[in-house]
């Protein structure tokens, strides 16, 4: 506990008065009389004295609770993702869902001023001038930025200000290394690399939580909002967190909750083989389908790990399993033919299609129509003709190598898959969940919500002592972030914003205070 504001105390004023107070038993008092009321020499320090008043405290951390917000026809932190898209560019079946099953706390605050500070900008200008005109005050109390009208809107237009952070000179010039000195459990290395791998290493960088347990054994919340006392569950306390001025609020400087989760697949959409004929593109399709279904529910280790079993990528909502199923829905898209009164092949390419252009850059695509007997009837460009740049050269020539975990090929590869914009998802192993395909969400802690999507307001993303965040995950719109950063065309940078447009995840936020209850509390 802190001062929520400064109190004034009398002290005895001569060294030889504190003869008096020299023990346990007979120490000074700043809240109650010392001494016999109304004697001689009495020092009345007891909130009855109008003079002196109450000691009005307030906790010096505040407090993330948690609770399930999935949808009520899902199991348990169960989300609906990815869905078939029909012919017609409809949404079909559901294909996978988004399983949470880990959290973890990044970037919180290693160091806070014992008694709040505050001032206009959030540094410390002013701290030692009589009459500061940055407004900087010791227990001085957090303005608002905005207030919620009658008709639900917002008044923008009201005086706030900052809580000031110990690191806010260093927070306001950007910090992009060495995180650990000023954060625990910081989400980028000190190097500025990202690595979403903490979730599994043996130290646990980050502060990860077992989002089951969480729910299961931790303290319901005695906050009543509307009757919903106990619904969430406190997930634990952290210290404060935050940045000077709206430019600085970045992921390498804010507070964030990581969500990991894992891909389940729906088993009902697998088709049984045998009743389509080999060869077709019914056919096709469904193998695909069914070999994507069946590598994300797999849990057997046989299957190989991140590089031995199949390469899932994503692009524009729609999931692939391995990059020939890329190859083929991308020649799929885009390409169509009628044969000529001589038997020929006439092809008709649509070579501005998003997906083809995604795969195959600006070059051909080397692509062979052959006949029932397996000879080439059409060949769409030799290897001069494709763009060496492409992710479908790139990831060819690693595929050619032989598939290596590490190097200059691979590193071509990821970077112009990444680039064309699919999102790389390889598989790995949970130290409870198993085997699977994992992805991860990243929520920056909103503090002071602006209602204005994808543009920061002032304190908008922040921790400050004494409040109580009430978080519950209420959609998953797409697939997260992939567990290797090279394998993300979007990964985080420290100096990334915190608020973007777009919008992936959900997060219902509810920012409490911390109400201290008035009790008579007798100390013996």
């Amino acid at each position: 506990m802190t001062n929520s504001q400064i109190a004034v105390r009398e002290i005895p004023q001569q060294m030889s008065a504190w003869d008096s107070y020299t023990s346990e038993d007979k120490c000074f008092n700043l809240s109650e009389i010392n001494g016999v009321a109304g004697a001689l020499g009495t020092i009345d320090n007891s909130a009855a004295n109008a003079s002196r008043g109450p000691v009005k405290v307030e906790r010096a951390t505040a407090r993330f609770d948690f609770r399930d917000g999935s949808p009520a026809n899902t199991d348990a932190n169960t989300y609906p993702v990815v869905y078939i898209q029909n012919p017609d560019g409809s949404q079909g079946a559901k294909l996978i869902d988004i399983k949470l099953n880990k959290m973890a706390l990044v970037n919180m605050g290693k160091t806070f001023y014992y008694l709040k500070r505050v001032s206009n900008n959030g540094l410390n200008d002013g701290w030692n001038a009589a009459g500061s005109t940055n407004g900087w005050a010791l227990c001085g109390a957090e303005k608002p930025w905005y207030t919620l009208q009658t008709d639900g809107s917002l008044d923008h237009n009201r005086p706030g200000n900052y809580i000031v952070d110990y690191f806010a000179q260093q927070k306001n010039a950007g910090i992009s290394e060495n995180f650990s000195t000023y954060f625990n459990y910081a989400f980028f290395d000190n190097d500025g690399t990202l690595n979403n791998g903490n979730f599994n290493t043996a130290d646990q960088r980050w502060y990860v939580s077992e989002i089951s347990d969480v729910l299961s054994n931790g303290n319901p919340d005695n906050w009543d909002n509307n009757g919903n006392k106990g619904t969430y569950k406190v997930w634990r306390y952290l210290t404060e967190n935050v940045a000077p001025g709206i430019e600085n609020q970045v992921n390498g400087i804010s507070t964030a909750v990581v969500f990991k989760g894992k891909m389940l697949a729906s088993n009902d959409l697998k088709t049984d083989l045998t009743n389509l004929t080999e060869g077709t593109a019914e056919y096709r399709n469904a193998k695909y389908l069914n070999d994507l279904i069946n590598a994300v529910n797999s849990k057997d280790a046989s299957l190989g790990d991140s590089y031995k079993a199949p390469i899932l990528y994503s692009y524009a909502g729609s999931l692939y399993c391995t990059w020939q199923n890329v190859y083929d829905a991308a020649v799929s898209a885009s390409f169509s033919y009628t044969t000529g009164p001589d038997g020929k092949i006439i092809p008709d390419w649509n070579r501005t299609n998003s997906l083809y252009k995604a795969a195959f850059g600006n070059g051909l695509t080397g692509y062979k129509l052959v006949d029932s007997d397996g000879k080439v009837i059409y060949n769409d460009g030799d290897e001069k003709d494709l763009d060496q740049n492409s992710a479908n050269y790139c990831w060819q020539m690693w595929n050619q190598a032989n598939k290596p975990n590490n190097g200059e090929i691979l590193a071509k590869y990821k970077k112009a898959v990444t680039d064309a914009g699919f999102t790389i998802y390889q598989r790995s192993e949970d130290n409870r969940e198993g085997w699977g395909y994992y992805c991860y969400y990243y929520y920056w802690n909103r503090h002071n919500d602006n209602g204005k999507n994808g543009i920061m307001g002032p304190m908008e993303f922040a921790v400050v002592r004494n409040n109580v965040y009430k978080l519950a995950v209420t959609h998953i719109a797409r697939l997260g972030h992939p567990r290797i950063s090279q394998n993300d065309p979007d990964s985080p940078k420290p100096d990334t914003p915190d608020e973007s447009s777009d919008i992936y995840f959900t997060v219902d936020a509810e920012v409490v205070p911390w109400t201290v209850r008035v009790n008579d509390i007798v100390f013996e």
